[in-house]
């Protein structure tokens, strides 16, 4: 079992205590295998005061989506969707979540596409030529 050590701030303001915390991711993005062509959607959430910002990284580079317009967020970050996938689309996705307290990086998901029927059809009419 991993052990978590979780900081708190205390901030007093006027009768009151404001309690502050670096974020924790609470859903971790999953892996999985999908069929090139088809749309794959990958969720995380995080809890933390103030609240944390959502950012992807692609084996350990941010997610670019001027580069790659088939990929888009949801508006807060917590998904990401990349469209009409294949197999340039492999690797490991991680979510981060950060504040003015620290931040946290989520488990890799490892995203698997694999060659659908036309692909495979592509690759046997290559190999008997």
């Amino acid at each position: 079992m991993e052990a978590h050590v979780h900081y708190y701030n205390f901030i007093y303001r006027k009768d009151c205590f404001i309690v502050t915390d670096q974020p924790e991711i609470t859903v971790h993005p999953r892996s999985g295998a999908e069929t090139e062509g088809n749309n794959v959607t990958l969720s995380c959430n995080a809890t933390a005061n103030p609240v944390p910002t959502i950012s992807w990284t692609r084996d350990g580079s941010p997610v670019n989506t001027t580069i790659n317009s088939r990929i888009s967020f949801a508006v807060d970050k917590k998904q990401l969707t990349i469209t009409n996938v294949n197999r340039v689309d492999n690797g490991e996705y991680r979510c981060v979540a950060s504040n003015i307290l620290g931040n946290s990086t989520s488990n890799a998901a490892t995203l698997d596409i694999q060659c659908n029927v036309l692909c495979m059809l592509r690759f046997i009419s290559m190999q008997l030529y």
